[in-house]
């Protein structure tokens, strides 16, 4: 007995098959509202961020003397120079400028008009800028300022007069307090002067002219005029002439070097003496006893040794210095 298959119905033709589905559902973004507290915050930033661009441009752009300048300085730490890892402040900057303008004010004729602002500006940031690489590689080569010589100096500088009268001579012309002048004045010249006093007597420093100089006397040594040596290496205007710088009181010679010269024949020379800035060999030519006193008839040689300034101009060179005032 055959199966019997069931009656399959034909699709028409014509029929729709795709198109008689529903289309697809496609979600667009959800519209979301920003947040009136988001709006506040970001237009109190758009404000501060105006405001700071204001007032930088009131700081730097405005002169100096202005009374808002330096209202503005003395609250906002503002840099006018950066020194490696160091931010020298637009108000301290302000301070020198005030006390140069007190001191243009006392001092300033007809005659001697006052520099321009750009010349000012130069100047002074320039010696900031060296005040604080001095501070830096005295730190660097542990040069503690002496306060004993401090106030040394602070002594001289008043030239032991009346303190009160030196005080207000201060006022009157800076506009600084003594401890003032103290600070800004004083210490940084004594720490100036003792770390050039270290860098002086810093034989690995100082290698390089020493052995220039002991060439120099083993020149002699082996026989060579000292006028010729003289001109090849001394650093000394006198070298022009051989070294030449004719007669001097024996009593005038710093007493470092006095005995050595003093123990010399005529037409021998001294060993390699040494000086602060300079490295020296003495020629004794003539002796002229005069009363109490001797002359001496000297020929020199003299090489240079490493100063703090040279020092100070690598270090300058060799570290990132941006300066945001007194640009020239």
């Amino acid at each position: 007995m055959e199966s019997e298959s069931l009656p399959i119905a034909p699709i028409p033709e014509s029929a729709p098959v795709l198109e008689t589905l529903p289309p697809p559902i496609v979600s667009g973004p959800k519209k979301r509202l920003v947040s009136p507290k988001v709006l506040w915050i970001f237009g109190a930033v758009c404000f501060l961020i105006a405001g700071t661009v204001v007032l930088t441009s009131v700081v730097y752009l405005r002169p100096p003397t202005d009374l808002l300048v330096q209202k503005l300085a003395g609250v906002f730490p503002y840099p006018a120079a950066v020194v490696g890892s160091d931010v020298i402040s637009m108000k301290s900057f302000l301070d020198e400028r005030i006390a140069l303008n007190k001191y243009f004010e006392a001092n300033t004729s007809v005659d001697s008009p006052m520099p321009s602002e750009q010349e000012i500006a130069a100047n002074i940031i320039d010696t900031l800028v060296h005040k604080t690489a001095v501070e830096q590689l005295a730190q660097e080569a542990s040069v503690i300022v002496d306060e004993e010589r401090v106030e040394e100096f602070y002594l001289d500088a008043t030239g032991g007069g009346d303190s009160a009268e030196f005080s207000l001579e201060l006022e009157t012309m800076f506009g600084w307090t003594t401890d003032q002048f103290r600070a800004r004045v004083i210490r940084p010249v004594v720490l100036t002067m003792q770390l050039s006093e270290h860098i002086s007597a810093d034989e690995t420093r100082q290698e390089e002219p020493h052995v220039k100089a002991n060439s120099a006397h083993d020149r002699l040594v082996a026989g060579e005029e000292f006028a010729l040596v003289a001109t090849d290496t001394s650093i000394d205007p006198s070298a022009t002439s051989g070294g030449d710088i004719g007669f001097i009181n024996l009593s005038d010679i710093p007493e470092e070097w006095r005995v050595a010269v003093s123990a010399l024949e005529v037409g021998s020379f001294t060993e390699v003496l040494e000086g602060d800035v300079t490295y020296m060999i003495f020629l004794l030519t003539d002796r002229v006893v005069a009363g109490e006193d001797t002359q001496v008839k000297l020929s020199l040689i003299a090489v240079s040794k490493v100063t703090l300034e040279e020092i100070v101009q690598a270090y300058l060179e060799s570290v990132r210095v941006w300066k945001f005032v007194g640009r020239t």
